[in-house]
């Protein structure tokens, strides 16, 4: 009976380990919006890669796309390096995002085995927090890439007026 006892004890003090309701709804809404913000950040890269591409098919295509210059911060620069600056940072945030990534990914693991402590909770705050933060920085580089187009003529409808002059 004692052992009984002791196992009935063990089941319902794993079964309350597990994540609350408001908890998983948490998660869940978490992970929506993680999957969200992963793709605006792909989708970013590669408008990014886009324009770097166009800007080295000109530059092959002796168009000198080096000779579009644009003033930033004062100072003369080309459009090509900006780009690749760009292309840089978002490429380098991808990578820290697929880490953190990951570990959103073990903590629904446990939440799905009800191996859920408050270490996990604090995980879940910071995973969130972490989403908020990315997601204002992934519209700032947004608008930078909207600043860069445009100054460097390379916004969507240019894009159509020039392949058209060629």
């Amino acid at each position: 009976m004692k052992k009984y006892i002791l196992s009935l004890s063990i089941i319902f003090l794993i079964m309350g380990c597990g994540p609350t309701e408001e908890q998983k709804e948490q998660l869940s809404t978490l992970v929506a919006d993680w999957k969200e913000t992963s793709v605006e950040a792909v989708d970013l890269s590669e408008e990014i890669g886009d324009k770097v591409f166009l800007l080295e098919s000109k530059k092959e295509a002796n168009e000198a796309p080096e000779t579009i210059e644009i003033n930033l911060d004062g100072e003369s620069v080309t459009c090509e390096p900006e780009y690749l600056e760009l292309a840089s940072t978002v490429d380098t945030f991808i990578q820290s995002w697929q880490e953190k990534s990951n570990e959103l990914d073990e903590l629904t693991d446990r939440m799905l085995i009800g191996s859920w402590n408050s270490n996990d909770q604090e995980t879940l705050e910071a995973l969130d927090l972490e989403l908020k933060q990315r997601e204002v920085q992934i519209e700032q580089w947004k608008k930078e890439l909207e600043e860069l187009n445009n100054k460097c003529y390379l916004t969507g409808e240019m894009l159509v007026i020039q392949e058209q002059e060629s």
